[in-house]
């Protein structure tokens, strides 16, 4: 006796099938791929560019910040003005130190003694920083630079800092009382 065995039937007209991609398939995955990997390309090249706005506009903040930070302590406590202009002051601390601070087109700079000046910030927009002097109504005076007898009428100096780097522009402003202003 013989037992039959189970044979599967193949069709002559039939091919087996394989068990790969086909070229159809293979052709829209590296489509899809490619346009994923195109959208994603584009998506880091924004965060970059981001990144560094962020990264320049901290850096020039803290410049600013540094700038009107030493000014304001310095000014705070002066003995006595000798220089008060829209872009330059200079002044006399108690201890006997002639600070000078000038903004130039492209710096603030600060000399102590008339020594060499350090440059404390870059990249100022001059034309849109600077010294306002104010009386004790905070009434500004116009004429600068001031003369010894307007000098002695200011209580207030506002300060004026923009800087820019490109398209990106840090604009600081504070008010400093001379709570020491002997005059």
């Amino acid at each position: 006796m013989h037992s039959k065995q189970n044979i599967p039937e193949v069709s002559v007209n039939e091919a087996p099938r394989s068990k790969g991609f086909t070229l159809m398939e293979i052709v829209v995955s590296i489509i899809v791929l490619s346009v994923v990997l195109f959208i994603l390309s584009g998506s880091m090249a924004q965060s970059g560019k981001i990144y560094q706005f962020v990264l320049d506009s901290e850096r020039i903040s803290s410049s600013a910040r540094h700038s009107l930070d030493l000014l304001f302590q310095e000014l705070k406590y002066l003995d006595s003005l000798t220089v008060a202009d829209d872009h330059e002051i200079e002044f006399i601390t108690q201890d006997g130190l002639r600070i000078n601070y000038e903004i130039f087109p492209e710096s603030v700079q600060r000399s102590v003694d008339g020594g060499e000046a350090a440059v404390l910030s870059r990249s100022v927009a001059a034309d849109q920083s600077g010294f306002t002097f104010l009386n004790r109504d905070l009434d500004p005076l116009n004429s600068t630079p001031l003369s010894e007898a307007h000098r002695s009428l200011v209580r207030f100096v506002d300060i004026r800092l923009t800087l820019s780097r490109g398209e990106l522009q840090i604009s600081s402003q504070r008010q400093v009382f001379l709570e020491n202003a002997r005059w």
